[in-house]
């Protein structure tokens, strides 16, 4: 399980390294082991891959990985645009399976996250459930 601090730290250091910056977001599902539907037939979940990069047309930037993820409502083969004016993931929901004094020691059981992007929907963001959360930046990418 994922402390809720280190959550909120690779949530932040994230959103700060390509806030704005024009990037696009991508269900990984060709990826050897990444999740390939939207919910899981596994009771803990499967690994959600993202792939992020500033242009479609180029190699991915940067892998996201959510460990443990029992559904999403992310597209099939379509770039998501990010949103300008809103950081790329936030927290909607969570449930933590211990409860400590200091809250960033609590552990995770389970996150929805929003993944905010620029869209004529009436919702601006998609949704995924996991309980861990982390990224990969590509060297020389």
């Amino acid at each position: 399980m994922q402390r809720y601090g280190e959550l909120k730290h690779l949530l932040n250091e994230f959103n700060e390294l390509i806030f704005g910056c024009g990037f696009y977001y991508y269900w990984a599902k060709d990826h050897k082991r990444a999740m390939r539907t939207n919910k899981s037939s596994k009771a803990k979940g499967d690994v959600l891959v993202i792939y992020s990069m500033f242009d479609p047309s180029y190699a991915h930037q940067i892998e996201i990985y959510f460990k443990q993820c029992t559904e999403h409502n992310l597209p099939e083969d379509y770039h998501i645009p990010d949103h300008w004016t809103k950081p790329p993931f936030e927290i909607l929901s969570i449930v933590f399976a211990t409860e400590e004094e200091n809250e960033d020691d609590n552990l995770v059981k389970e996150f929805v996250l929003k993944l905010n992007c620029h869209t004529f929907q009436e919702s601006d963001y998609f949704w995924i459930k996991a309980s861990r959360f982390y990224f990969n930046k590509l060297e020389g990418k």
